[in-house]
């Protein structure tokens, strides 16, 4: 079980979406989200994070449990379903696709199309960091970017080598999401 608390920043449209991708979770897989009790470690979700003077346009989420308040920092531009499922992705332990160690045999990164203040978004990470539990590359994967994430107007961040199509955010777990998120909780 993963308690959670929700800003009450907040309006009601915006807790409805927090709502609902809280709900993917638990429909397709055996994560479960309670209310935050008396628990010391919760996930707050929220679009301040008490680090800053004011709210900022940031989203994102420690990977994996840190422990105390955890902050998934969503801010009111973000909250959308498949970024909130995203980033709850990450709050539960998933780094991106597109950062696995074998991505570069799905994908070339196109490093001149990509504003390079945003490199660092695709960088691999070491086998040791991810993880793949023996669960093959998914284009559709919530974790995954899109095709033109950080990438000048006109051009792609990367290209698929199958087919497939990751040019938009992806809206729900896929089956292999599902698959992943099970398998790393064992059930």
């Amino acid at each position: 079980m993963i308690p959670y608390e929700i800003s009450p920043l907040y309006n009601s449209n915006e807790r409805a979406i927090i709502a609902a991708a809280i709900q993917e979770y638990q429909t397709k897989t055996c994560i479960r989200f309670v209310n935050h009790g008396t628990e010391p470690d919760y996930l707050y979700i929220t679009p301040d994070d008490g680090q800053d003077d004011q709210i900022s346009p940031y989203c994102y989420s420690y990977v994996g449990r840190i422990g105390g308040k955890q902050f998934v920092k969503m801010y009111r531009e973000c909250v959308r379903l498949p970024a909130m499922t995203h980033e709850l992705g990450h709050a539960i332990g998933f780094e991106h696709e597109h950062n696995r160690v074998d991505r570069d045999s799905y994908i070339d990164i196109q490093w001149a199309n990509i504003d390079p203040v945003y490199n660092y978004a695709f960088t691999k990470v070491s086998a040791a960091e991810y993880d793949t539990l023996g669960v093959t590359y998914d284009y559709y994967s919530v974790m995954h970017y899109p095709d033109y994430s950080f990438a000048r107007p006109g051009f792609k961040s990367f290209t698929l080598k199958f087919p497939g199509d990751v040019s938009s955010e992806n809206q729900r777990l896929s089956p292999t999401d599902v698959q992943k998120v099970n398998k790393y909780y064992g059930c």
